[in-house]
């Protein structure tokens, strides 16, 4: 089955204020196909954040802003 490639991105808050623990969850609305996994990456996909998780929601909780994205291999 082929994937469907994220359109968006849900986040858990809009914003959160500078010196905050705030944990944020972030929700990919893609669909894997057969054998196929999510990569999050901070920097455009010049590196894949493997740390960040390879499923469509992820946890973060950044402390400067922060470009996230997704996508489906």
């Amino acid at each position: 089955d082929p994937s469907v490639a994220p359109t968006a991105l849900t986040l858990s808050a809009d914003s959160i204020c500078n010196g905050d623990a705030t944990n944020v969850t972030i929700t990919a609305d893609g669909t894997l196909g057969t054998d196929a996994e999510y990569e999050w990456s901070t920097d455009g996909f010049t590196t894949v954040d493997g740390g960040l998780g390879n499923t469509n929601t992820i946890v973060v909780s950044p402390t400067a802003t922060t470009t996230y994205s997704a996508r489906i291999v």
